[in-house]
């Protein structure tokens, strides 16, 4: 379980992931081995997971879209487990209401994300029903820093 002082270290790794632990030990005032022992526990404990990030303005990604699907409940769990093998899905929810899964995808251009839709994602087993709802900008996403 994370307690406050790890979740002021993540806030502060989620502004610049790479402040070194002095850094992060001065501005929370407690211990460069503190931080370095509370870092490694989360990571081993997969509680977090450094990665660089892509800044989308330099990215070859021109189409983002999310998709809302139909499908037969009985076979969500094998629909998930094919889409997690798409590459161009960058997540995956199971939801309720309307649609049973939202996807966000990616594609370099506007006939890949048609040919991803139709030939990929479309011909999965038990998929019912898609609805594209295409990104015209992202204003904010936490996890790409806009």
């Amino acid at each position: 379980m994370i307690d406050d002082l790890d979740n002021q270290i993540i806030e502060i790794l989620s502004i610049d992931g790479r402040m070194s632990n002095a850094a992060i030990a001065r501005n929370l005032g407690v211990s460069e081995g503190t931080v370095r022992r509370r870092l490694n526990i989360m990571k081993e404990q997969g509680i977090i997971d450094v990665k660089v990030i892509l800044n989308p303005a330099y990215s070859d990604v021109e189409s983002e879209a999310i998709v809302g699907m139909k499908v037969r409940i009985a076979s969500i769990r094998q629909i998930v487990f094919e889409l997690e093998q798409i590459e161009e899905i960058r997540w995956i929810n199971i939801t309720s209401g309307s649609f049973d899964i939202f996807v966000n995808v990616v594609a370099k251009s506007l006939p890949d994300l048609l040919s991803l839709l139709q030939n990929r994602i479309g011909k999965i087993d038990g998929v019912d029903r898609l609805e594209t709802f295409t990104t015209m900008e992202v204003s904010k996403d936490r996890y790409r820093g806009i």
